[in-house]
């Protein structure tokens, strides 16, 4: 099954195809502390990133799904502290999708895993 492209748009990162758009975060009053999440899926839904576009000052999080991801040790919630996609200004553009997904997926530095008060574990 493919993903979805509807109101996506695609992007190719490493020979491999990837679909990515902004959603409204369905609580933008309410106790999330954000209104707009990017959410980036590969089109064989292996890969899963939804990352919420939060306030100056907050400690950027993303939660990394799918089979491709291997965290370690395993855990069912898989939100990890990360770098900030967005640009200066608050955009989001294909590099920071870019950005995102090759950061996702390298091995390159350990992720910290956080609770769901953004605190580490």
């Amino acid at each position: 099954m493919v993903a979805e492209t509807k109101r996506r748009r695609k992007i190719v990162v490493d020979g491999r195809s990837y679909m990515w758009r902004i959603k409204d975060s369905n609580d933008p009053a309410g106790w999330l502390c954000w209104s707009y999440e990017l959410v980036v899926a590969s089109e064989d839904r292996r890969f899963y990133a939804n990352y919420p576009i939060l306030p100056k000052g907050e400690l950027p999080f993303i939660w990394i799904t799918g089979k491709e991801f291997k965290p370690t040790p395993p855990h069912p919630d898989n939100k990890y502290r990360c770098p900030r996609f967005e640009r200066e200004d608050g955009a989001i553009t294909p590099q920071s999708v870019k950005g995102l997904i090759q950061w996702c997926l390298s091995d390159g530095e350990p992720k910290i895993r956080v609770d769901w008060n953004n605190k580490p574990i």
